[in-house]
């Protein structure tokens, strides 16, 4: 499978941003678990990785506001904030 993989998945390897990312890449793909490969060999899953993204852009908002303004506004995480997006399925848009 491995062999496979990177047969089909070569010609995107020139676009990776760093030496290893497309070995890590065919690893992930033919791994039983996500936790078999090295760069998510500590990921806590979906929810627990959004909320984490969550507090990493709202720190980079932070201090972004800061240096514009000498101050800061905290921006609030959404009530829904269980890692998952809830749709509005009357108008079909991501809320």
């Amino acid at each position: 499978a491995f062999t496979f993989l990177q047969k089909r998945l070569k010609p995107q390897e020139q676009h990776q941003k760093t030496p290893i990312e497309f070995k890590d890449l065919c690893c992930l793909l033919t791994t039983k678990s996500i936790h078999d490969a090295p760069p998510f060999k500590n990921w806590e899953g979906i929810a627990q990785g959004r909320d984490k993204l969550i507090d990493q852009v709202q720190s980079m908002l932070e201090v972004e506001n800061s240096d514009k303004d000498g101050e800061f506004e905290k921006v609030n995480r959404p009530e829904n904030s269980t890692g998952r997006c809830r749709v509005n399925h009357h108008q079909g848009s991501a809320v």
